[in-house]
């Protein structure tokens, strides 16, 4: 889904919803350590500047914050994570 973001502002961006890899259908509410990588304006993908965790708000939906470095960068912004289990 394609959004418009000011700047170099802070916000949060929902992620998900991530679903166990086993059958594909129950709600990962507890994962640990996710990772987020950002690419800004078509250029490689890199760790988000942010420091903040990521955290399940619900149903497999996760918040995870991203900074004004995050969203620095004029163009365009996508971000992607994953899991490790």
């Amino acid at each position: 889904m394609a959004a418009l973001l000011k700047q170099s502002t802070l916000v949060t961006v929902r992620l998900g919803p991530f679903l166990d890899k086993t059958d594909g259908v129950t709600e990962e509410v507890a994962l640990g350590a996710m990772g987020v990588e950002v690419s800004k304006n078509h250029a490689a993908f890199g760790a988000r500047n942010s420091a903040t965790a990521t955290a399940h708000d619900a149903e497999g939906w996760y918040s995870c914050e991203l900074n004004a470095t995050d969203t620095g960068t004029l163009g365009p912004l996508i971000v992607k994570a994953h899991a490790p289990a």
